[in-house]
């Protein structure tokens, strides 16, 4: 991982995965399938972290085929020997879209969850240890059609935060949120969407930093209601054989600060399997 306008490399690890595989049925050990493959909503998993914290290792297992998709994994992502000064870190979760109605409208009934733990007994220090969980349920409508519009999309979530932890770093103990979502995705890879977001004491684990009460920055600036409405343009075209040109434009208002925010930008993305060498 490197940024411009940096010299060194933020990041620089080897990846290996072995995956054993039967039927739609996976299991992953070392890197995991990560990020977006979660297919967690932004409220739980920052799209970001695509790029900022992408590698996640542990153990992983998937089911996918039509009508289906269940992911249940661990990252392990801070490991600890004795007497070592930090905590030890990971974070588990599930990602659950069961389609129950496959017709003109397909319905699909969503789960997710996430948990994150801090602690470690073989540590040197004792900080507090720390146990949060997040989730979210919610059912999703989708009809196909013909024309500009290649199809519409419409969803809705109810998402909780709790901190299971004996003590309290974080000014919250519990919350919860609501989540609706309109969109349109067009036949020249042009998606347009609205979001309404209302939480309180909502804080999340990995998600985006617009949504929780509290700010990521400076744990000081602290919000019990939160409420936004959102605007996106995404745009996703493929340029050349593997490579695929993105742009996102996401303004933003804030309905307790009764200001107008925007975020917006450009990727490119290089999806390809080459080999070094081949089997004689």
């Amino acid at each position: 991982h490197k940024d411009f306008g940096n010299n060194d490399f933020s990041t620089i690890a080897p990846t290996l995965t072995l995956k054993i595989t039967k039927g739609n049925m996976a299991l992953l050990f070392g890197n995991l399938e990560s990020s977006l493959n979660h297919h967690l909503i932004e409220p739980l998993y920052d799209f970001e972290r695509v790029m900022n914290d992408r590698l996640e290792t542990g153990v992983q297992f998937q089911t996918i085929k039509d009508g289906l998709f269940f992911d249940l994994w661990l990252d392990w992502q801070n490991m600890i020997y004795k007497n070592d000064p930090e905590q030890e870190r990971f974070v588990s979760g599930a990602s659950l879209n069961k389609r129950v109605i496959n017709g003109e409208v397909a319905l699909h009934l969503i789960g997710q969850a996430l948990v994150s733990h801090r602690g470690g007994q073989i540590n040197l220090n004792s900080p507090p240890l720390e146990t949060v969980t997040n989730s979210a349920i919610g059912v999703e409508a989708r009809r196909e059609t013909s024309g500009i519009v290649k199809a519409w999309t419409a969803s809705g979530f109810y998402s909780t935060y709790s901190n299971l932890s004996d003590g309290n770093e974080r000014p919250y103990k519990d919350g919860s949120a609501i989540y609706f979502n309109v969109n349109a995705s067009t036949k020249w890879g042009l998606d347009v969407m609205m979001n309404y977001w209302q939480g309180h004491e909502f804080i999340s684990i990995l998600g985006s930093k617009v949504y929780p009460s509290v700010s990521e920055f400076n744990n000081t600036h602290q919000r019990e209601d939160m409420k936004l409405i959102m605007w996106r343009a995404l745009y996703h075209r493929e340029i050349a054989e593997g490579l695929v040109l993105g742009l996102r434009f996401e303004p933003y208002y804030d309905l307790g600060f009764q200001s107008f925010q925007y975020a917006y930008g450009f990727y490119l993305q290089f999806n390809d399997r080459f080999y070094l060498t081949s089997r004689k």
